[in-house]
């Protein structure tokens, strides 16, 4: 049986990452020309909704994750959710290949993530190919791969 492990996307010209983490966790982005796109279920079903052009021209970018993922998609898409260093800020989520090195060695020190984020953590870790700066956005192919 197929699990998912993570339901997402990224828009680019927003430079938003967007994830579902709960079932019936609607979730979503409005585009400059209004324009939307969205994506439900969390962990429990993949659902998405909107203009579905914006996926057609690479406005939008599917981050679903299953059990049936390849080992590198995993790696290279795998997000994580912070809400900055003092817990304050709004949820954002991101590819932990593009969180920096001390953020990911404090997820690492983290008593409750599953064994699958941390050897995601422990993978970029141990390569030395933390590849993020704050401002660092991902090309398209680089998270199809």
């Amino acid at each position: 049986m197929e699990v998912i492990i993570q339901n997402g996307f990224y828009a680019p010209e927003l430079k938003k990452y967007i994830r579902s983490t709960n079932t019936h966790d609607f979730t979503g982005v409005v585009f400059p020309d209004g324009k939307e796109y969205f994506v439900d279920g969390g962990p429990s079903y993949f659902r998405a909704s909107g203009d579905f052009e914006l996926r057609e021209n690479g406005r939008v970018v599917l981050m679903h994750l299953t059990s049936n993922s390849s080992e590198k998609e995993i790696i290279n898409q795998l997000m994580w959710g912070s809400r900055g260093k003092n817990g304050d800020q709004p949820m954002e989520h991101k590819p932990i290949r593009y969180l920096e090195k001390d953020h990911i060695e404090a997820i690492l020190q983290l008593d409750y993530i599953g064994c699958l984020v941390r050897d995601v953590c422990t993978y970029w870790l141990n390569t030395h190919e933390v590849e993020v700066k704050e401002t660092h956005q991902p090309q398209i192919d680089e998270l199809k791969s």
